[in-house]
């Protein structure tokens, strides 16, 4: 089953040794992204990314050794984007427990475009394929339910501009 809740305040920062949890036998790992947004004439866009296998996702992944979660969602929407998020702020978290997987999600929408220093983008074709800015409403279908529903709590259904 795949939920998603949303809580008020950010989580405690996970220490680099709770990485993951045991819950009874399986081992439950942790990963974080970002939700980029923009405005347009049309509404709000999401900046969706295409994983090698030709989902499409939130920008996300899992925690390296002496991260935070919050520290592993900004690593992971730099690789995968190319954008430096700023002025974040948390959404909540998700629970896809097929894969045993905890998401954290944030939303950003200031960013911008990392120089070409400070940015060392995933393989191309190894990872992500590319990149998409996609209506709300439509990025919501083209989303696992468990992060369309994460991304649900982000926007006001009537308007589609963020909460």
């Amino acid at each position: 089953m795949e939920t998603a809740t949303s809580l008020r305040e950010e989580p405690e920062l996970l220490t680099p040794q709770k990485r993951s949890w045991t819950v009874g036998e399986l081992k439950v790992k942790h990963k974080a992204g970002v939700a980029l947004l923009q405005k347009t004439g049309l509404g709000t866009e999401v900046l969706l990314v295409q994983q090698a296998n030709g989902r499409w996702s939130l920008p996300k992944g899992k925690c390296k050794k002496g991260e935070s979660i919050k520290q592993t969602g900004l690593r992971e929407c730099r690789e995968e984007t190319g954008r430096e998020a700023q002025a974040l702020q948390f959404v909540g978290w998700g629970v896809n427990s097929r894969k045993h997987v905890r998401f954290y999600l944030w939303k950003s929408e200031a960013h911008h475009l990392c120089s070409e220093n400070d940015w060392r983008p995933c393989r191309p074709g190894h990872e992500i394929l590319r990149t998409a800015w996609v209506p709300f409403r439509q990025a919501q279908q083209m989303l696992k339910p468990w992060q369309a529903s994460l991304l649900a709590k982000i926007i006001r259904p009537a308007t589609h501009q963020p909460a």
